[in-house]
């Protein structure tokens, strides 16, 4: 089964290891999908800790 929550996840950390993405990017995008009930605030804290976000 499709899981969405997942492979937004991915893309955006894809995105953003391969350089695709900016930090800003990652921020709105992360916002964005929390708002919409796509993601938690529990994934938006792990893609921050994946992409070192949460160090600012």
């Amino acid at each position: 089964m499709f899981d969405l929550k997942n492979f937004i996840k991915r893309g955006l950390l894809a995105g953003y290891a391969s350089g695709q993405f900016s930090s800003a990017y990652i921020s709105v995008k992360c916002a964005e999908f929390l708002s919409k009930g796509l993601l938690t605030e529990q994934d938006v804290e792990d893609i921050a800790s994946e992409t070192g976000l949460n160090d600012a």
